[in-house]
């Protein structure tokens, strides 16, 4: 399935200096992947600052709630993500709308191919 693929900012990662390639992994090994989600909202940046020079004491309580629902992943997202998973046969194992993430568990191969990526084995020994 040729998909267009978009490359996410900071979603490149490099091997490990001094790592060296032992082989491709094995498509049917099971892995587990983290998808973390846009938040629904940016965050203003004078409020992080605003924020970060309070003293912990002088922070308000926070209502985790309002916080989810203003900047947490949206449903849309999650279902997007969910979606992903189902056409390649992969099984969501956790969502965390508060933290913006979803976890999936499935083959390499599949990984590989929702992802449009390739997985190899590497050994820093």
């Amino acid at each position: 399935m040729n998909v267009p693929r978009k490359i996410l900012s900071g979603s490149t990662r490099n091997p490990a200096a001094g790592a060296t390639l032992v082989g491709k992994t094995d498509g049917s090994a099971i892995i587990q992947v983290t998808v973390v989600l846009a938040r629904k909202r940016v965050i203003p940046h004078d409020d992080l600052r605003r924020h970060a020079l309070m003293r912990p004491q002088e922070r308000p309580i926070a209502d985790h709630a309002a916080f989810t629902e203003q900047y947490g992943a949206s449903d849309e997202a999650v279902a997007a993500v969910k979606s992903l998973a189902e056409r390649y046969g992969l099984t969501v194992a956790n969502i965390d709308q508060k933290r913006r993430v979803v976890e999936l568990t499935g083959p390499a191969s599949n990984m590989e191919q929702a992802f449009g990526t390739e997985l190899d084995r590497r050994s820093s020994l």
